[in-house]
This record gives C-alpha cells, sequence and structure tokens, in this order.
C-alpha cells in the first residue's frame, strides 16, 4: 500500500455538501488494491465548493423600432440582477446579461416570460427566465444639447475645438413626453 485516499464525486454539485466517501487504497503504481481490508472502509466528508462568481445585472435589448409610433413609457422585470458562476477570466469579460426584443413585435402592451441564455464559458447562472411587463405610449422627439467631454483621453491624442465657446452637440431622442421630460436617461 503506498497511499489510501477517499473518492468523492463532485460533478453537478454548484453548493457545499456533506457525503460518504469510500476510502480505497493504491500501490506505487497508482492501480488500485481490491484485496486489502481497509477500516473504516467510509468516512463522512464536508466539501466545501467555491467558484468565482459575479452579480451582473441582466438588460433587455431592442432590435428595430417599435411599430406605430409608440414608445416604451415602462419596462419591469422580476430580476434586475443575476449571479454567474465560472473561470474568473470569463467573468472579468462579462459586464451585464442582454436579452433581445424584436421591437416589431410589440405592438401594444405586453407582458411574457424570456429565457436566459448564459455566454460562454459561463457554468451557472442564478436565474433562468425573467418575466417582462412593457407598457407603451405615444412617442415623440425632443433635441438636448449635450457638452462634448474631451478629458480623460487615454491615448494622448491632441484636441482642437473649431469653437472654444461652443463645445456642445446636440442629439435627437425618441421616448414618451414623460420620459423626456424627466432628463434622467441622459445620466445612464
Amino acid at each position: 500500500v503506498a497511499f489510501v485516499r477517499a473518492l468523492i464525486d463532485v460533478a453537478g454539485k454548484t453548493e457545499s455538501f456533506t457525503t460518504e466517501a469510500s476510502v480505497v487504497a493504491y500501490n506505487a503504481k497508482g492501480e488500485m488494491l481490491n484485496n486489502v481490508d481497509i477500516i473504516p472502509s467510509t468516512v463522512d466528508v464536508e466539501v466545501e465548493i467555491s467558484s468565482p462568481n459575479k452579480t451582473v445585472p441582466i438588460k433587455p435589448v431592442f432590435e428595430g423600432v417599435l411599430p406605430d409610433n409608440q414608445a416604451v413609457s415602462t419596462l419591469s422585470m422580476n430580476h434586475e440582477a443575476m449571479t454567474i458562476y465560472g473561470p474568473q477570466s470569463v467573468l472579468d469579460k462579462i459586464d451585464e446579461i442582454v436579452f433581445p426584443i424584436k421591437a416589431s413585435e410589440v405592438a401594444d402592451d405586453i407582458s411574457f416570460v424570456q429565457n436566459i441564455v448564459l455566454p460562454s464559458g459561463v457554468r451557472h447562472g442564478t436565474v433562468s427566465k425573467v418575466s417582462v411587463d412593457i407598457k407603451l405610449a405615444q412617442g415623440t422627439s425632443k433635441s438636448f444639447k449635450v457638452p462634448i467631454n474631451y478629458l480623460y483621453n487615454v491615448n494622448h491624442l491632441s484636441v482642437a475645438l473649431t469653437d472654444k465657446e461652443e463645445p456642445f452637440t446636440t442629439i435627437e431622442v425618441f421616448g414618451t413626453e414623460e420620459n423626456l421630460a424627466d432628463d434622467k436617461f441622459l445620466l445612464d
């Protein structure tokens, strides 16, 4: 007998658990010895499982344009974020979990359940489905004058404004009158 091991099957386990493990003896070549008496032949074992994880927001992304000049008045979901598990190198590249909504299929207020597809390399997520409730209202456009921020130039490029008095641009935004009056979306 070169060494003795307790074998534990962790396949499919995502949380710490307690189990009874068989004790097995091996010779110096690593071959299992079946003709050896081991006392005790089993042991109770607590197995602590930890996996790198990260909590990320769940975000819907509209594909296309809503019909009939409609805009989203409110969008609510039963889960705004989820915890994902996987290798740290994979988690470092993920900032959010997105799912598509085909805008052409949203002609009126709608509620539906969306399956969440995990990015490649993610082993597990705490949310597999999300309930979505969308309310629509008549859409309108509004123009906003926003400053052009040229600070934090990481490439050390030089910036020259054509009009030093006006470092602004105008953007046009489409949404409901109520949401456009709020101006809070400009901070997102």
